[in-house]
């Protein structure tokens, strides 16, 4: 098996040996429509050499997939959205979705009440740090005029400098990297998930959700997760929304309670390691069992 497209190429000499085994890709996300997103970040913050070569970047794998792509057995990505698309760029008949996963860790009673936003991720990857900023300029500001007492702690490494310039505004925090996130869940009242940008589906959601904590995002960073609006998360897409939607949760505990308790579940039902690895082995025989049937 081979992890993400880039890689495919590393196929192409047992491809053609004699005794060709079975080939399996697992491209996590389309990383055509990927980095089509990040070209159209790139221009909404002005920086349109960087669209550009994203727009580059993206047809070379474009036309790099389509080369690659049928010397598998299969194809796989993590979420339904990027399994149509990588479909049709890589001009291959399906692309099978398996997940990502998380572990749950044994639930334990967490105090309600608190006014702490949480955001994980490797600020060093444009989106992250596009979120982050955002956090902390645009939503934290607008949730603290609502809830005084409201914090932001950001939670990973990359971009030192621009995360310790976003640490000097009022009510916000950076951790960098840190070995165990437990603490910091533990700690958060809700994850807030503003990206505007990427692919695949977002660990840092399932995270949050394993960890029960309650999550607001945007539609896009919930895109390849099934998960509901309102039911097990509240989506929004406007920075006065998104604001909006985190004092709804820091200020109802039964929503919050609520959207925890349905969001776990869905985790537990759907996006645990071992439900996981039990498609990931599935589709692996079918694969086998193809390749065999066709020698």
């Amino acid at each position: 098996m081979i992890l993400r497209l880039y890689m495919a190429g590393a196929a192409l000499p047992f491809a053609e040996s004699e005794s060709r085994p079975c080939l399996l890709l697992d491209a996590d996300e389309d990383d055509v429509a990927t980095l089509e997103s990040i070209a159209a970040l790139h221009q909404l913050r002005n920086e349109h050499t960087s669209s550009f070569k994203c727009l580059a970047e993206a047809e070379s794998f474009r036309r790099f997939g389509a080369v690659c792509s049928p010397l598998f057995d299969g194809v796989a990505a993590a979420a339904e959205s990027d399994s149509r698309s990588l479909a049709r760029s890589c001009l291959i008949e399906k692309v099978a979705v398996l997940p990502n996963a998380v572990r749950c860790p044994p639930r334990e009673a967490r105090s309600v009440g608190g006014k702490r936003l949480l955001y994980v991720g490797n600020f060093g990857y444009l989106p992250n740090l596009d979120a982050a900023q955002r956090l902390a300029c645009e939503i934290l500001p607008r949730t603290r005029e609502r809830i005084a007492s409201a914090d932001l702690t950001l939670v990973g490494g990359g971009r030192k400098e621009a995360l310790d310039q976003l640490s000097r505004l009022p009510g916000v925090q950076s951790t960098g990297a840190v070995n165990d996130l437990s603490p910091q869940y533990r700690q958060a009242d809700v994850a807030v998930v503003p990206l505007r940008a990427g692919g695949g589906s977002r660990l840092k959601i399932l995270e949050a959700a394993a960890n029960a904590v309650p999550v607001v995002a945007t539609p896009l960073a919930a895109a390849g997760l099934d998960l509901r609006n309102d039911t097990d998360l509240l989506l929004a897409s406007s920075n006065d929304d998104l604001a909006q939607a985190a004092v709804r949760v820091l200020k109802d505990p039964e929503l919050s309670a609520r959207l925890v308790r349905n969001a776990r579940r869905a985790v537990e039902e759907r996006y645990q390691v071992e439900q996981v690895s039990r498609s990931i082995a599935d589709w692996t025989r079918s694969a086998l069992a193809s390749r065999l049937r066709s020698r």
